[in-house]
């Protein structure tokens, strides 16, 4: 095995380690159901493989986890609710597993997120991305912008504030 796929499969190894278990109580927050749960755990770690290669940092990755696996629960949301309802019953599918509650809660609640997130100003926003989605720090994000370091924090002091006071107030 050469140098780099040791490297890919050591920082693989670590990533899956630090995040396997948050990644399970997250999931698990909005399912009951412990195999879609686990499904989707699968296919997020089979993500962070196939482009492991982008990354080189294992504390780069876990943020980036945590958004592959919402946005891959809210695929197979959206793929269940599509589902015709004579299918689901004619294969003998119940129903009650398919349309869970609190699905529809989910998805209200991080459509309501990334409203809000939508509506903060637009340096503010695209720091806030920067660093809680692609994981960049803020010496990256302050190079990439042309902007401080002390810029990039007080951004995000008022990304973190606003996102706050609107949680709070749903």
């Amino acid at each position: 095995m050469n140098r780099e796929n040791l490297y890919k499969e050591q920082l693989f190894t670590e990533v899956f380690h630090a995040s396997k278990d948050k990644l399970y109580a997250f999931l698990r927050e909005y399912t009951d159901d412990t195999h879609f749960a686990e499904d989707i755990m699968q296919v997020c770690y089979i993500k962070v493989w196939e482009n492991i290669d982008r990354w080189n940092n294992a504390d780069r990755l876990l943020p980036l986890i945590k958004t592959i696996a919402r946005n891959l629960l809210l695929n197979a949301i959206r793929n269940k609710a599509q589902l015709p309802v004579e299918w689901l019953e004619k294969h003998g599918v119940d129903l009650r597993q398919c349309y869970q509650p609190d699905h529809d809660q989910v998805k209200r609640s991080l459509s309501s997120l990334d409203t809000v997130i939508n509506q903060l100003p637009d340096r503010c926003r695209k720091v806030f991305l920067l660093h809680r989605e692609s994981g960049l720090s803020y010496d990256e994000i302050a190079a990439r912008l042309s902007i401080s370091v002390h810029t990039v924090r007080n951004h995000m002091s008022k990304a973190i504030q606003l996102l706050k006071t609107h949680l709070q107030k749903s």
